[in-house]
């Protein structure tokens, strides 16, 4: 299934999504909350609290479910570090500038980068989630890039600092 309520809000079919979203893990489901309250704030400054109230609202959660307060984290810790983490992007995606990148890759990008770098959580598990999520989320192919930005990031610069 195909939510992409982010890359064309006319043909997303959002019982589908809640539907979806329901039966995700929390984990998932804190990185897809999470990535669309960054896409959300981009466009709509505003407090993070407001915005995952507005989400979990309107993708039908429990205002306890776990997902939540992990998407809160995530965000956080990815608004705090936004400009490291675009940087790290951009020092590998040469032919890319920032404008040509979508902001929902740019968001998955930014999620997954935090999760490696600053949670320290297993590389290869986070990249296959990005993708996923990716799939998910935006364009067709546009999993290949996040899957090559990612894999080129945790092979060459994240290891060359450690």
């Amino acid at each position: 299934m195909v939510l992409r309520p982010l890359a064309d809000p006319e043909k997303a079919d959002f019982e589908a999504i809640i539907d979806c979203v329901q039966a995700m893990s929390p984990a998932r489901l804190s990185r897809l909350v999470a990535i669309m309250a960054l896409y959300w704030l981009e466009y709509n400054p505003g407090e993070v609290h407001e915005v995952l109230m507005q989400l979990r609202t309107w993708l039908e959660l429990e205002p306890a479910h776990p997902g939540i307060k992990q998407a809160q984290n995530l965000i956080e810790l990815t608004l705090h570090r936004r400009p490291e983490l675009d940087a790290l992007v951009a020092s590998c995606a040469k032919r890319w500038s920032p404008e040509r990148i979508s902001p929902v890759i740019q968001n998955i990008l930014r999620v997954a980068l935090v999760e490696m770098t600053v949670l320290q959580k297993e590389p290869a598990l986070i990249i296959n989630e990005a993708v996923e999520l990716t799939k998910l989320l935006a364009e067709d192919d546009a999993y290949r890039f996040v899957n090559g930005i990612l894999d080129y990031l945790h092979k060459q610069k994240l290891t060359e600092d450690t």
